[in-house]
């Protein structure tokens, strides 16, 4: 009996073993309601759902059925060129002005300080964005070695990082400072 036992659970371990999961690869059009074949980037949420930063708005996609939100919706510019989720499930949208906006309980919402932060950045562009536990929000420029940040009451201030160029012998930047590191 514990041999015919053995037998059959080696063979439905092969059986099932063998039945491996494939990855399904779609692909997008503006047939099936992205709004733009110009994507930025794509994120999969907490929650499953996927999201594509386009120059026609943000997008969301259930698995069946595509919903873009743009400037109509609230979004605060339709070029948006990066998405990020935060620790609360928020998910945050940078544009290509320098502005921010959020989508919190099926609303998008414009950061408070998208002013100052305009006004701090100038001609930068954002190109990364994370939210710490405090609510600090901070961002990383595409051409300075700095990072700008606004707590979640509103200060504004900045973060300086030495570049590359200051240490030539060894081509790298300092360690960053713990409080950067704590989430």
């Amino acid at each position: 009996i514990r041999m015919g036992l053995c037998l059959l659970g080696i063979c439905w371990t092969l059986v099932v073993g063998s039945q491996t999961l494939q990855p399904t690869i779609h692909h997008f059009t503006t047939e099936q309601q992205l709004p733009s074949m110009e994507v930025y980037l794509t994120l999969q949420d907490s929650k499953g759902y996927l999201w594509f930063a386009t120059d026609r708005g943000a997008v969301r996609y259930d698995g069946y059925h595509m919903q873009t939100f743009s400037t109509k919706n609230g979004l605060c510019d339709n070029v948006v060129l990066g998405i990020y989720e935060d620790h609360r499930g928020r998910i945050w949208f940078f544009t290509l002005s320098n502005q921010l906006s959020y989508y919190e309980n099926g609303t998008v919402h414009d950061f408070p300080a998208n002013a100052q932060l305009k006004e701090a950045i100038g001609v930068n562009i954002i190109n990364n964005l994370s939210v710490d536990h405090q609510g600090t929000v901070w961002l990383g420029l595409k051409t300075r070695s700095d990072f700008i940040y606004i707590t979640a009451d509103g200060q504004l201030g900045c973060f300086q990082i030495d570049p590359v160029e200051r240490y030539p012998e060894t081509q790298s930047v300092p360690p960053l400072p713990r409080a950067l590191l704590k989430t």
